[in-house]
């Protein structure tokens, strides 16, 4: 789900870029694919939707580790 997160974000970020409509949610979302569903749609193939754009604005992380997964109170 953290990446989930990280690639909305990116996605509205680059709908914002090409000032492309951002429709903000009215519920918080509960599944990825109704996350990013929103920039995607849920055909088959959401997935590569997702991922293309992120990857070729160079918002790709390739580590892991540097998403906040962890909660920073520990």
């Amino acid at each position: 789900m953290a990446w989930a997160v990280y690639a909305a974000g990116c996605l509205e970020s680059i709908a914002k870029r090409l000032k492309l409509p951002v429709v903000e949610p009215s519920a918080r979302p509960q599944t990825v694919l109704s996350l990013l569903g929103r920039f995607v749609g849920d055909a088959a193939g959401w997935l590569k939707r997702a991922v293309r754009p992120i990857a070729n604005s160079h918002l790709w992380v390739t580590d892991p580790f540097c998403l906040p997964v962890r909660p920073l109170s520990e």
